[in-house]
């Protein structure tokens, strides 16, 4: 008798534990699909985001802010001397197969517009320094024409 409770729970704690096995590996699956269904849903909807017609449009301003920036930076603020023989080191024919990023491009702008910035401010201040030589030496000059015809 004691034989067959022992069996009876055996068989009752196996059932159990299989029942369970059962339902955990069924809810499993339920939840992998759930969560594959919901990873396909919010990656078509992102996709959807970025291919609809506002995202074109944003995507076009910045494109026509960055390129319209550039042009801006090339007219008034032209390569140094220093960029003008890289470019002339260049090797020819040799074009970009994808365009660079925005970011690349802003960052670029940002440094080309910083450096020549610089320069022209630096070429500037050495012109104003060499004309205020000239001055100072005319104004010499001047001074010592005058001393000697007074005295």
């Amino acid at each position: 008798v004691v034989a067959n409770a022992k069996g009876a729970v055996t068989g009752a704690k196996d059932s159990v534990a299989s029942t369970i096995t059962g339902v955990m590996d069924k809810t499993k699956g339920a939840v992998t699909g759930s969560v594959e269904k919901t990873k396909s849903v919010v990656s078509g909807s992102i996709n959807t985001v970025l291919g609809s017609r506002m995202m074109q449009l944003v995507s076009s301003g910045v494109e026509n802010a960055l390129t319209k920036s550039e042009l801006l930076v090339e007219q008034y603020l032209p390569l140094t001397e220093e960029e003008l023989e890289k470019e002339a080191k260049k090797v020819e024919g040799f074009d970009m197969v994808q365009k660079p990023s925005y970011y690349v491009r802003l960052g670029s702008l940002s440094t080309k517009l910083r450096s020549r910035a610089y320069q022209q401010a630096l070429s500037r201040v050495k012109e104003a320094k060499q004309k205020s030589q000239e001055t100072i030496s005319q104004l010499h000059s001047t001074v010592q024409l005058v001393s000697k015809t007074l005295f």
